[in-house]
């Protein structure tokens, strides 16, 4: 039965007992029981106004869309035979699919979970879950997954040694700094930009990379001339400098030499190792394919005790606290306060 894309406000199903497949998506319903449809396999209600779904009489069921709705929450434990599952664009802060070890593709992207196990869902192909907030997530039972897409959230660290048959990968917008990609021998398409990178290790191979500018924050002690590596972090390796590249700065052992009138520091740091190659037209590859991309150093001065009133910092009073000054251009002058009293 297919009545979606209709303006109705309301359904009555329950005498359709032997109702297989239900497509009443991009309506106005604020309420659906389907209780009596014990039969249905598949189920679209998405692009609705429901507050509330109950599936737990449809234990048949083995596709779920509930998309874009104002659900705040979603129980499908006895939905055992679900091979597809979209509950994004919600209000969801919990999500439990322990219970649904037949799942091939997951998406809860756009709500507001912070944490998922999907420890239990070991045949899942695709999995997105974009626009929540968790910080980490095990996937290491997750062997079958062809596809995931992880962008805006908060993963500090992402371990995906087990994932070999990857082929698409998305994690725009995180705080990962490392990444070893290299047991993935398939991959297409990574989708990396806008994290703190340190280190990211490809596979072997052409795929189609979107990485951005790394940009790091360090705060530097008033009167300091250098900014050492041990500031930046963990992982940093000066080796992974192109010395060439430095501007703004002078590169020394054991970091940067830096004062008040450097500025931002620029440099290309590399990201990915290149694997040796004898051709020619390889070895003279640009920047970007030989692993090199932009990095941006902006020195975040503490400054402590009064402050010369004609100084771009301004006047602080108050000789007991911090203010932190950004130096966002080689021109002093252009100083501007980023934060007052910060301790």
């Amino acid at each position: 039965m297919n009545c979606g894309g209709n303006y109705l406000k309301s359904l009555d199903v329950s005498k359709n007992t032997a109702l297989t497949q239900l497509n009443c998506s991009k309506n106005s319903l604020t309420s659906l029981d389907v209780s009596k449809n014990t039969a249905l396999t598949q189920l679209n209600c998405s692009k609705n106004s429901l507050t509330s779904l109950d599936v737990s009489k449809n234990t048949a069921l083995t596709k779920l869309d509930c998309s874009i709705n104002p659900l705040t929450s979603l129980d499908v434990s006895n939905n055992t035979a679900l091979t597809e599952l979209d509950c994004s664009e919600n209000q969801l802060t919990s999500l439990d699919v322990s219970k649904n070890t037949a799942l091939t593709e997951l998406n809860f992207s756009e709500n507001s979970l912070t944490s998922l196990d999907v420890s239990k869902n070991t045949v899942l192909n695709e999995l997105n879950f974009s626009n929540n907030q968790l910080t980490s997530l095990d996937v290491s039972k997750n062997t079958t997954l062809t596809k995931l897409i992880c962008d805006n959230n908060r993963l500090t660290n992402l371990d995906l040694s087990k994932n070999t048959a990857l082929e698409d990968f998305e994690c725009i917008n995180n705080d990962l700094t490392n990444l070893d990609l290299s047991k993935i021998k398939h991959l297409l398409n990574c989708w990396s930009y806008n994290n703190p990178w340190i280190y990211l290790k490809l596979p072997d191979g052409d795929i189609y990379k979107k990485l951005s500018p790394i940009t790091y924050t360090v705060k530097v002690a008033e009167g300091s001339s250098k900014i050492p590596f041990t500031a930046l972090p963990q992982g940093f390796d000066k080796k992974r400098i192109k010395a060439d590249s430095v501007e703004g700065t002078s590169l020394e052992e054991d970091g940067f030499k830096w004062n008040k009138s450097t500025g931002l520091i620029r440099f290309k740091y590399k990201l990915w190792d290149k694997p040796e190659t004898n051709d020619a037209k390889l070895r003279e590859a640009d920047d970007e394919e030989s692993g090199f991309v932009d990095a941006e150093l902006r020195a975040l001065l503490e400054v402590v005790g009064p402050v010369d009133p004609t100084k771009p910092e301004g006047k602080n009073p108050d000789t007991n606290k911090y203010w932190t000054v950004s130096f966002e251009s080689e021109d002093e002058s252009k100083g501007t306060v980023a934060a007052e009293n910060t301790f």
